[in-house]
């Protein structure tokens, strides 16, 4: 701007070069305050989203690292050995036996209902842009297929018993969309 100044100075009439010179300068620096405040804004709002990405993916591998912790691998281990023992039930989709069992047991009830309570969290998480869908997708793909297409009657029948479509709602929702996509 100032080099613009030194330029035109010699164009304007003595009368009107401080004046003209202070207007220029003056224009000049609300100029440059205004692209310097959206260029800040830029570069903020693209710092924040790649921080916000950051944490979503930091998140999500937070949440399938807990998959591989004792409390889990517990659950997993009594959910199998309910499946190995009562696959019978689960082939013929005899809900109403399977949920006597579950009820009977209360070891195997609250590692089964805490496993699909996590797959809720985990649903939730993705149908709110907590998680990353597909760094979760890569991870749990697989296991909710298996436990929707293993388990799907016995959620089905809890949801007529307790009168509530909601019940692991998201995971079922969650497991389908993964289950017809590649």
């Amino acid at each position: 701007m100032a080099v613009l100044v030194v330029i035109s100075w010699t164009h304007w009439s003595p009368a009107d070069r401080l004046k003209n010179a202070a207007w220029l300068l003056t224009c000049g620096s609300v100029l440059m305050s205004i692209f310097y405040a959206v260029l800040n804004h830029e570069v903020n709002h693209f710092r924040r989203k790649t921080d916000q990405l950051a944490a979503k993916k930091k998140l999500a591998f937070d949440v399938v690292s807990e998959w591989h912790k004792e409390g889990i691998v517990t659950y997993l281990r009594i959910t199998q050995k309910l499946y190995e023992k009562h696959k019978h039930l689960i082939e013929e989709n005899r809900s109403t036996e399977f949920s006597q069992l579950l009820e009977q047991d209360d070891s195997a009830r609250a590692a089964f209902v805490s496993l699909f309570n996590y797959f809720e969290c985990i649903s939730l998480g993705v149908a709110q842009q907590i998680h990353d869908e597909e760094f979760m997708r890569k991870s749990f793909r697989n296991v909710f297929i298996a436990y929707l297409n293993a388990y799907d009657f016995y959620i089905q029948y809890r949801r007529k018993k307790f009168n509530n479509d909601r019940i692991w709602k998201e995971f079922t929702d969650l497991a389908v969309k993964w289950k017809n996509t590649l």
